[in-house]
């Protein structure tokens, strides 16, 4: 799990650095791991989602009402928006 952890925020940093996204890909890559955590292991995706400080109000918004989206993507998009955050983040205050 830690190396689940680790690879969607160093790639996120990467991707977010590099300028040249492609926001689809990337959630398409966060939704199968999503659903894959969902599938076998709900209680750690939740831990690792606390660990990116991923806000619980939305997950259970979610979880609450998926709407038009399936969960799996929905959560993806919201790893993906807090991962955005914190590279704006990094940026703000390394000065760059």
């Amino acid at each position: 799990m830690q190396e689940l952890l680790t690879d969607i925020s160093t790639n996120a940093d990467v991707v977010l650095s590099s300028g040249d996204i492609d926001e689809r890909a990337v959630i398409a890559y966060i939704t199968e791991r999503v659903a894959h955590l969902l599938d076998r292991s709900p209680e750690l995706l939740f831990s690792w989602m606390y660990r990116l400080d991923v806000l619980e109000h939305k997950i259970q918004a979610v979880l609450k009402s998926p709407g038009n989206v399936p969960v799996d993507q929905a959560l993806a998009e919201l790893i993906w928006e807090r991962q955005k955050q914190r590279h704006a983040t990094k940026l703000k205050y390394s000065g760059r």
